[in-house]
């Protein structure tokens, strides 16, 4: 199965790993963004040992989720919330998790809010994805 049937490289989007692989592999996959679809040979250019990736996170797998070859399959280089970098392979990825993230704007009114409230909302907005375009006091 091709993951990018269900979202481009470089959309926002959100998923979440077979639940085993996320035992090897922890990050946070909300609002990361897939910047490059690459080969085996590719995978260890950009820094990382698919070898090692795929024997640690193969077993975890449903069956006939991806080939016991680590070369026999595609690899996404991920950009993280937080800016870091990492290899997955492409059925590592549990397609019904998928959200792709589309750009749209909405305004918020809070009628009352605590002294710190324009902080403490920017900070909850920000840490779940949003970007904020202004935020302004009454």
């Amino acid at each position: 199965m091709d993951i990018l049937d269900r979202f481009n490289l470089k959309d926002k989007v959100t998923f979440q790993l077979y639940s085993g692989a996320v035992a090897v592999i922890p990050d946070s996959f909300t609002q990361c963004v897939a910047t490059s679809k690459v080969d085996y040979e590719d995978v260890t250019n950009f820094g990382f040992d698919p070898d090692s990736i795929h024997q640690l996170v193969f077993p975890t797998l449903p069956e006939n989720v991806c080939p016991n070859d680590p070369s026999k399959y595609s690899w996404l280089i991920v950009k993280t919330l937080s800016g870091s970098r990492i290899a997955i392979g492409e059925q590592y990825i549990n397609p019904e998790t998928i959200e792709v993230t589309t750009r749209s704007g909405m305004t918020i009114y809070c009628s009352t809010s605590p002294a710190n409230g324009i902080n403490l909302a920017r900070q909850i907005l920000t840490q779940n994805g949003f970007v904020i375009g202004s935020i302004t006091p009454d």
